[in-house]
């Protein structure tokens, strides 16, 4: 029977296990061999072993071999090459042999006769790592994120009333004009709602027949209006867009920095925007094209204005309409309509000479004593006092109406910004995991085995490995790869503590 002669090195201080969780990455066949016989604690020559039983005796006490758990071979009948073993067993024999039962490591005894062709790769170590790349899930905890920051659009606080009306601020006929992009046929004369006074006054002074025609007094974002003056009709014609700009956070995580720059992207670190009225969108930091988040805000003219917020260079689109946000609540307002002076305005000709006719033929009746133009005539005066004393006393009547909610009152029709991240607790987590296990990656490529200083991390869901190595050596090799196999680059496997920066 063919028993082959070998040369057996009994390695110590190799931490790789045959779990195959971890091996080593070399250049060359020179720098591995060299690496591992740098390794030997006995070297033995001019041996036989067992291919069956895949075991071997050595003239050594077992005692001695307590930290030896890794062996190196070559047969003469293969030239130089050497294989690779993690020893299983040792069993005493006497005091000057032990046996030893070995296992073949796959990985680096075939090392450089295995060809990795594109392979389909579910994790990896990339090989860049800018912010706003890898944006495939990982399906993590990430726990509950918080607001770091917060901000409104201060250029919404300051409001004005709009008084609605078919006349000018000097009780002039007007006529119709585009205003804010749409056209009206109302004049819209602003005030500043600090100087609400100003607007009773010129309530209380114009005619009551024009009172009674205003169609609505508004509250509306003053910043909206341009450069008014106050009582003077709108002649803006384009409407007017406010742009607001956000920072994006890629400094920190709840003052945790990490190392890896996927978690500058969603769902660990993103900007979440408030309407106030219950509702929040998600703006993806990753998706802007912009240095900051960039918004654009609109609001038209009109006695229901509403508040639109539309990203800018957002998932490709100059203008993102169809992530919008919108937002509203302005009230329409009260005043007060003077009945009587109303009617007596609309009746300022007509009453008197009621009165002066009704007050001849009362004349004409006394001085003929006609008895039919004498009641006649004291009727139609009667009449008149009667109307005038009915109107006058006729309470005064309120006009438009109040429809606003909480947020108007104080004054919080607005959109609140929230940079929002995962805490500092779950960032550490997942930054640490992902120095171990790198990024889910899900991509058909070769894999990177080496693109990192200290470690890479590989796993395959199908592995495309070819060579003219044994079946089942290969077989096994396929099933570590689809595991997942950390490659050390040097001798200090596991200590994660390092910096591991592409290179």
């Amino acid at each position: 029977m063919f028993t082959p002669s070998t040369i057996i090195r009994l390695l110590e201080n190799i931490d790789i296990t045959i779990d195959y969780n971890n091996t080593f990455s070399f250049s060359n066949v020179s720098q591995q061999s060299s690496f591992f016989i740098g390794k030997t604690k006995n070297s033995f020559t001019d041996f036989t072993y067992q291919r069956k039983e895949k075991t071997v005796k050595i003239g050594v006490n077992i005692e001695t071999l307590w930290n030896v758990s890794y062996m190196m071979f070559q047969n003469s009948n293969f030239g130089s090459k050497w294989f690779y073993a993690f020893i299983t067993d040792m069993k005493y024999i006497n005091d000057e042999v032990t046996e030893i039962s070995f296992e073949i490591d796959v990985i680096q005894t075939w090392y450089f006769e295995v060809d990795i062709k594109d392979s389909y790769i579910e994790r990896e170590h990339v090989n860049s790592d800018e912010i706003g790349e890898h944006l495939v899930d990982e399906n993590l905890n990430i726990g509950t994120p918080i607001v770091r920051t917060e901000e409104n659009v201060s250029e919404l606080e300051t409001r004005a009333l709009v008084v609605s009306a078919p006349f000018n601020g000097d009780e002039s006929d007007y006529y119709g004009h585009v205003v804010g992009g749409i056209y009206t046929g109302l004049a819209y004369l602003p005030w500043l709602e600090t100087n609400f006074l100003a607007l009773d006054l010129w309530l209380s002074t114009i005619a009551p027949a024009k009172l009674d025609a205003i169609s609505s007094i508004f509250y509306m974002p003053a910043y909206f209006l341009g450069s008014f003056i106050q009582g003077v009709a709108l002649e803006l014609e384009t409407p007017i867009t406010l742009i607001k700009s956000i920072p994006k956070n890629n400094v920190d995580l709840d003052g945790y920095i990490p190392k890896n720059k996927k978690l500058f992207n969603f769902p660990y670190n993103y900007l979440q925007v408030h309407n106030y009225n219950g509702n929040s969108q998600i703006y993806k930091y990753e998706f802007s094209d912009l240095t900051t988040m960039g918004f654009n805000i609109n609001c038209n003219i009109n006695p229901n204005p509403t508040l639109i917020l539309t990203p800018q260079s957002y998932k490709g689109d100059n203008l993102n309409f169809a992530e919008t946000m919108s937002t509203q609540g302005y009230p329409l307002c009260t005043w007060i309509n003077d009945v009587y002076g109303a009617w007596l305005a609309q009746n300022v000709v007509s009453a008197p000479l009621s009165v002066v006719s009704s007050g001849l033929a009362l004349g004409v009746g006394i001085a003929t004593l006609n008895p039919i133009a004498i009641a006649g005539g004291a009727i139609g005066v009667a009449n008149s006092i009667g109307s005038f004393y009915e109107k006058s006393v006729v309470p005064d009547q309120a006009r438009g109406s109040n429809n606003g909610n909480v947020n108007t009152a104080i004054n919080n029709v607005n959109f609140s910004f929230q940079r929002t991240t995962i805490t500092a607790e779950f960032a550490k987590i997942i930054d640490n995991y992902f120095d171990r296990f790198g990024y889910k990656v899900n991509v058909l490529k070769t894999p990177n085995l080496t693109s990192r200083l200290n470690w890479n991390y590989i796993k395959m869901m199908e592995s495309n490995i070819f060579g003219n190595i044994p079946n089942k050596d290969l077989k096994k090799i396929h099933e570590i790869y689809n595991n997942g196999l950390t490659f050390w680059h040097n001798d200090n496997v596991g200590n994660y503590n390092r910096i591991n920066p592409i290179i």
